[in-house]
């Protein structure tokens, strides 16, 4: 605060205290200070607070500005200084014994739901389009437009018309957070007559950004270049930044971009009211981005839901999704990881095709594809794929379990208690054989971005089919490896080691022939 002492001709000598970041000397009622002097203009000059002191600028009025008898367009005032404007003389002194609390830089957290309006809001002659309607109105036909806009550039150009329409801002920008890099990235950059603007033209202070994202607050300068805590930002003053707002996109403690605001021709260009606004129409973008971000995600889930209920059970659906739900991508990279691998194929089944007609034999490959994918599904395992007659299956990965194997075996006869069901006229009897085996390999998706596949590759792979060849109709073949997993829980048959294609070591390999009850 300040103090002005007036000296009028034919006047008492009378004191009045300045207040406020902006105070208006002049002949008009409308002045902080009226002046009854007819050598001075309607508006002659202005007091602006200029961090704890007062700056004297003259508003180009016909009569002329005089500090301490020099002429003077503007300057910042000491105790002491004498003032004449016309035929009026007044004498500024500083009050020294009062505390000055920087209003240059104001904080703000407004959550959209606590918007208000102050009483004087509407006398502010800078106000372009939310004077004359009420608040919560105004918010409402944001809401109800910023939620209509079709796509994310849409949605950028709309909220900025919007700002402009409601604040008096000469610049202004959008920045949106990337999702991967987290990095504050502008997405549009205009001014007020809708030109787009280029990063040189615009430049954002770092400082005021910071604070915005750190604090979750916006942020209201009303003179950068003397704001103390733009001090030492040479950015400010080569941009010559008078008036800047900046606000949060936020949405339950979530920042996902900014907006900002400036004028380098109008010092006091914004007020608190502003920014209250400002973090008003901020809210609802985010909830906007926050919406859009939801429906892609969900988008995303669906195809990845789809491709995997082809393969896996939904419990194994769950849990390959619940990490990319947290960490942002399925649990199918690459691992090492001990599992059990199932084949399954029909005995004959060249032979079979021959005495059907192409339909019947869709209709029984259909039929044979379903009970597999049902019963592997069943004990928790992973459907890899069809080839012709053979189905191939995982139990292990990518879910693991410890009882992988067991799974496995029961699948298996499970499988061949389905299948072994009374002939018809219209489906000749069938019979299947399995092979098992475990071992360590090597799972995940392997393939091109876009052929990308689930699959194992390991040598316990390869003795799986390799078993698969030797085995008998309507009974299960294992590796020893599986065996030594089973921990003599079923009773399987020895068949001695024997040597595989390909293979250096003899392979030991057991059999389980189950016998079902007629009609179980």
């Amino acid at each position: 605060m300040a103090d002005l002492t007036l000296r009028s001709p034919g006047r008492a000598r009378r004191t009045v205290r300045v207040k406020g970041d902006v105070f208006r000397i002049g002949r008009a009622p409308d002045n902080d200070l009226q002046c009854d002097d007819p050598h001075t203009a309607g508006h002659h000059a202005e007091l602006v607070r200029r961090g704890p002191d007062y700056a004297l600028r003259d508003l180009g009025a016909s009569g002329e500005t005089y500090v301490n008898g020099e002429q003077c367009r503007e300057q910042t005032l000491r105790s002491g200084d004498e003032i004449r404007l016309g035929n009026t003389l007044l004498v500024y002194r500083a009050a020294e014994d009062d505390e000055w609390i920087p209003s240059l830089f104001e904080e703000h957290r407004v959550p959209a739901a606590e918007f208000s309006r102050s009483s004087e809001a509407g006398a502010d002659s800078h106000r372009q389009g939310w004077a004359p309607e009420e608040p919560f109105s105004l918010l409402y036909r944001i809401g109800k437009e910023v939620l209509a806009a079709s796509t994310l550039e849409d949605l950028n150009e709309f909220a900025l018309s919007l700002v402009f329409d409601c604040v008096n801002a000469e610049r202004g920008a959008l920045l949106l957070r990337d999702p991967e890099t987290r990095e504050l990235r502008p997405r549009l950059l205009r001014d007020r007559a809708g030109r787009r603007l280029g990063a040189e033209e615009l430049h954002i202070p770092s400082s005021m950004v910071q604070q915005v994202v750190s604090g979750h607050v916006g942020l209201l300068t009303s003179d950068a270049l003397y704001d103390p805590r733009f001090k030492e930002r040479p950015s400010v003053r080569i941009s010559q930044i008078r008036s800047a707002l900046c606000a949060p996109l936020w949405d339950d403690g979530d920042i996902l971009g900014i907006v900002y605001l400036d004028s380098r021709l109008r010092s006091y260009a914004f007020t608190l009211d502003d920014l209250v606004l400002l973090n008003a129409i901020g809210n609802l973008i985010a909830i906007r981005l926050k919406q859009d971000a939801l429906y892609t995600e969900l988008a995303e889930e669906r195809v990845a839901r789809s491709q995997l209920e082809r393969y896996h059970s939904p419990d194994v659906v769950d849990a390959i999704l619940a990490p990319a739900k947290r960490d942002g991508a399925p649990n199918v990279g690459l691992e090492e990881c001990d599992v059990t691998i199932l084949f399954a194929d029909l005995k004959d089944f060249t032979a079979l095709a021959e005495s059907l007609s192409p339909a019947a034999v869709a209709d029984l490959l259909n039929e044979y594809y379903a009970v597999a994918t049902r019963v592997v599904f069943e004990y928790g395992g992973t459907v890899n794929e069809f080839i012709g007659d053979s189905v191939m299956a995982i139990f292990g990965a990518p879910v693991r379990q410890a009882d992988h194997a067991e799974r496995a075996v029961r699948a298996g006869i499970e499988l061949l208690r389905q299948l072994g069901a009374p002939s018809t006229p219209e489906r000749p009897p069938v019979h299947v054989r399995v092979a098992i085996n475990s071992g360590q390999v090597v799972a995940g998706s392997i393939g091109p971005p876009t052929r990308l596949k689930y699959a194992v590759v390991g040598d316990a792979v390869n003795v799986a089919a390799r078993i698969e060849e030797i085995g008998e109709p309507d009974a299960i073949t294992l590796g020893e490896a599986t065996f030594r997993r089973l921990g003599g829980g079923l009773a399987c048959e020895d068949l001695g080691s024997t040597r595989f294609r390909g293979h250096a070591r003899p392979v030991r390999v057991y059999r389980i022939r189950p016998c079902f009850e007629a009609g179980a």
